[in-house]
């Protein structure tokens, strides 16, 4: 699959059938996560992959924003220790998450080039999810990716358009850089 198609096509998908995702499929996604781009290369990140469909309802359990029971998912932890070593206070509290959310988006386009359905979920109590997964202190979850086969894929919603959120050189000058 191109990557414009794959990017087309992907859709935050929240209900999923019950086929499992394979340990193949997840290593496939997980490597296309640490290809993403990081600030100063510090990579501080962390992947905790969950198949166990029991700890998969616990962390449900501290996640409104997780509709349905997926078969995986993937939850994404800043490493707050390396972060701090490598790029300081700008490192720990801004380029994790930066860093966290390209590689999640690796993640989702790889899923969907997969022929399986992917929805980021940032709301979840992230305490009790540490403790569920045993996560030291310098270990903060960030976010959670669900992974699974598409019970059902939505429509795209409407996109607005270039002209209307793209500016030229300056703020004011929308429009068609065509002819300039």
């Amino acid at each position: 699959m191109e990557v414009q198609e794959a990017i087309r096509r992907r859709r935050s998908i929240r209900r999923y059938t019950e086929e499992r995702v394979t340990h193949e499929q997840l290593q496939t996604i997980l490597e296309s996560a640490i290809w993403a781009p990081s600030g100063g290369n510090i990579q501080a990140w962390l992947f905790v992959a969950v198949t166990d469909e029991r700890m998969i309802r616990d962390i449900k359990a501290f996640a409104p924003g997780m509709f349905g029971l997926p078969p995986a998912l993937v939850v994404a932890c800043a490493d707050l220790e390396r972060a701090r070593a490598r790029g300081g206070r700008l490192g720990a509290e801004v380029l994790t998450i930066c860093d966290l959310s390209m590689a999640c988006q690796n993640m989702m386009l790889v899923a969907c080039s997969l022929g399986l359905g992917s929805c980021v979920v940032r709301s979840f109590n992230q305490t009790a999810v540490s403790r569920l997964l045993g996560l030291p202190a310098s270990i903060r979850p960030e976010l959670l990716v669900t992974l699974g086969t598409p019970a059902r894929i939505p429509p795209a919603p409407p996109r607005r358009p270039l002209e209307e959120v793209v500016h030229w050189e300056r703020f004011g000058s929308a429009g068609s850089r065509e002819g300039r």
